[in-house]
């Protein structure tokens, strides 16, 4: 299912929202929720850039009214720092000291990456356990390390031209909730990589 909507009337849904296996979370009394989920109270509306999950747990730096293990680090926005998956983590070299408990909290293996050569690797990634895009400058190596630490496919695209895929969408297996600004080449391209009808 593909759901085209804004959060906060943006771009960013991916700021804003977050998956963590089947489950969608988005900020407490978000006006017009972009799909049915959980409502979450949390110190910052921006769900997607401080908390990443997978179906094992979520990690994050903030308080929150759901259970997270708590990562302490001064890189606040772990959303922005970690891609996960079902099976697999890639995290930005940034939190690369932090790799053993991401692991322990998501019960998967964790690849140290940049993308682009950029560290906020959560922005620049999106993936579910079937496929990922990266942003259009991710070189081989990168791709490549996302592609053996997610156990999916990996392939470049952009979301209004734009290689900020992981702020502008979220996804998980069978949902992509992308800004309905997005180009249908792009988002036909998304869908097929991350094999969402």
């Amino acid at each position: 299912m593909i759901i085209r909507k804004t959060a906060y009337g943006t771009d960013f849904v991916g700021l804003f929202t977050l998956f963590s296996g089947k489950e969608y979370y988005y900020p407490k009394l978000m006006p017009k929720p972009p799909h049915e989920g959980i409502e979450i109270s949390t110190d910052s509306n921006l769900l997607g850039m401080f908390f990443e999950g997978n179906k094992n747990g979520i990690v994050g730096t903030e308080n929150a009214d759901l259970k997270v293990t708590k990562i302490e680090t001064k890189y606040t926005a772990l959303g922005n720092l970690i891609c996960a998956t079902d099976k697999g983590a890639v995290i930005s070299p940034l939190i690369e000291n932090k790799k053993k408990e991401i692991e322990n909290a998501l019960k998967v293996k964790a690849s140290v990456t940049q993308i682009a050569g950029i560290d906020i690797i959560g922005s620049l990634v999106l993936a579910n356990n079937k496929g990922a895009v990266v942003h259009p400058n991710a070189s081989e190596t990168e791709m490549d390390i996302v592609a053996k630490a997610l156990k999916v496919h990996v392939d470049q695209a952009t979301i209004l031209r734009s290689g900020f895929l992981g702020s502008m969408a979220v996804a998980n297996d069978d949902i992509l909730i992308i800004t309905p600004s997005v180009m249908a080449p792009e988002m036909a391209q998304i869908a097929e990589i991350l094999e969402i009808d």
